[in-house]
């Protein structure tokens, strides 16, 4: 048995039937690299994206290791629509450093690309240590210090 789908008195397609609640996808039929959706082809997505970089394709995998890895490949393209926007080497900086803290999650990646400013020059090899203010409310350490017996009775003494 087959399902045909006809445009007026025009036969458009034919697909096989199959069971209910399933469905029956032409590759063809779609333009070439929206398949990929329509398939849900998971491995290719990740192959888009280790084309960007290497820790690129690893989030992209880290964003698909879900029980249901579609329901996640808007995520995926996401970062592929970063990587066309910000370029693939400051995509692949951040991914790596989001990788690094296990931050797996795409909004994030995107205001990190976002606020993120040109590079600055590496620090020099002179270090500084530098004082803070004093907090508005801070005491100081003889505030939290518990008095002694020895003490306590001399003062009671005086």
């Amino acid at each position: 048995m087959s399902v045909r789908i006809y445009a007026g008195t025009q036969l458009v397609k034919v697909h096989a039937r199959v069971a209910p609640g399933k469905r029956s996808t032409d590759p063809s039929d779609y333009p070439v690299g929206k398949d990929i959706a329509a398939e849900r082809d998971v491995a290719s997505l990740i192959a888009s994206a280790k084309k960007c970089g290497v820790h690129v394709g690893i989030y992209a995998e880290r964003l698909l290791d879900v029980p249901l890895p579609w329901t996640r490949m808007r995520l995926v393209y996401a970062l592929l629509r970063l990587c066309n926007k910000f370029g693939n080497g400051r995509v692949e900086a951040i991914c790596q450093s989001a990788l690094a803290f296990d931050v797996v999650d795409v909004q994030r990646v995107t205001r990190m690309l976002e606020a993120a400013k040109t590079p600055a020059s590496p620090p020099t090899d002179e270090r500084k240590v530098v004082t803070l203010p004093t907090p508005r409310f801070a005491r100081s350490t003889e505030h939290f210090a518990t008095r002694t017996l020895a003490a306590a009775a001399t003062k009671e003494e005086a």
